[in-house]
């Protein structure tokens, strides 16, 4: 018997449904933001709303959880449905046991965004459920991905993506009705990126982690300088807190390689950490349909593509390159030194670099 996503009408009809709902999640925000931000009241802007699942919600993530129940309500017409949402938690729909697996990230970004710094993202995975486990990123078979632009724009875009049938993308004004869908054409992405010169961006947040993590990156700079002929001159940092519109930027070919090794460097060192979860990377197939690479930072030989539980709660870190042939240049040059600062943990269980006696002595 057919699961019923790999009916055609089926699969319609949950990506109608996802699309309204990321549509009315943006007409909500924007609607509850813009008096603040018209009077300059950044404060209420940002104002904290409580503890979520994996992270801290804050008062405007609270006004997308009624578009998150609707759609739960709207995929139980098509068939039994578990929606995982970090503000809601779990909502099953439809009746009998779950057929589908939805995860959703009403506001990834949300921290540039209430700041109207830069644009945020609607985020909804689609998976079928399995009997003898918890689905996975790589079992996602559908990522909808819509922005949330800041207050002084008029168009925003929606990404659409399946697996082995590769990304739409369609652009929709913010001032329409959120029923009308926009019109969709086959995304363009940058085809050769070069390794040499780009953004190389390594994810930093919380202050105490930002010297380890600075650390890792002076050190891939300069072995990569040396493996690949990579211009310091000509490489930029975008500290953009925000997984999904890092992973765009992968995956236009503009950003040739975004790091979050935040989970990776807290497991390494027996601490705790600020990470990112499966909800923000529930949009994973935009990325990888595009032609981008996604994978598990390790210590291991071969780095494997990402795979977590799609779940609420599971730190994760990734490493995302713009094409297979910049991940060859450069997830070697990576790994050795993810190793280094492995075999520096254990030796002096912290995260710092330390030279040996005879090198700080060669110094003075």
């Amino acid at each position: 018997m057919k699961h019923p996503l790999q009916k055609a009408a089926v699969r319609a009809a949950v990506t109608a449904a996802v699309v309204r709902c990321h549509r009315r999640i943006v007409r909500d925000v924007r609607s509850h933001i813009a008096p603040l931000l018209a009077r300059g009241d950044y404060e209420s802007a940002m104002a904290i709303h409580g503890p979520g699942a994996g992270d801290i919600t804050y008062r405007v993530d609270a006004v997308a959880d009624a578009a998150v129940e609707e759609l739960a309500e709207r995929l139980g017409r098509i068939a039994p449905v578990r929606v995982l949402c970090e503000g809601p938690g779990e909502i099953v729909a439809g009746g009998g046991e779950p057929q589908i697996r939805v995860l959703v990230d009403p506001i990834d970004g949300t921290r540039n965004w209430m700041a109207d710094l830069r644009s945020a993202w609607v985020l909804t995975g689609v998976a079928a459920e399995r009997e003898d486990r918890v689905p996975t990123t790589r079992d996602l078979l559908l990522s909808v991905q819509t922005e949330i632009p800041p207050s002084d724009r008029v168009h925003g875009s929606v990404w659409i993506a399946q697996r082995s049938r590769g990304v739409r993308v369609g652009k929709f004004k913010l001032a329409r009705s959120g029923s009308s869908a926009p019109r969709l054409e086959r995304a363009r992405t940058s085809k050769n990126p070069d390794v040499r010169s780009g953004y190389y961006s390594f994810l930093r947040y919380l202050p105490s982690e930002r010297a380890a993590i600075g650390r890792l990156e002076v050190e891939f700079f300069r072995k990569a300088q040396k493996a690949v002929g990579l211009v310091p001159e000509r490489t930029y940092d975008d500290q953009w807190l925000c997984a999904a519109g890092q992973l765009m930027g992968v995956a236009l070919g503009r950003t040739r390689m975004f790091a979050d090794l935040r989970a990776w460097l807290a497991a390494a060192a027996g601490t705790s950490t600020v990470a990112s979860h499966p909800y923000d990377l529930c949009a994973l197939l935009v990325a990888t349909e595009a032609g981008a690479v996604v994978v598990a930072p390790s210590v291991e030989e071969r780095w494997r593509d990402l795979e977590v539980p799609l779940d609420l709660e599971t730190p994760v870190s990734c490493v995302a390159f713009a094409s297979n042939a910049i991940r060859k240049h450069l997830e070697p040059v990576l790994r050795e030194v993810l190793r280094e600062c492995y075999s520096s943990v254990r030796a002096n269980g912290d995260l710092t670099t330390r030279r040996s006696p005879a090198k700080r002595n060669a110094r003075r």
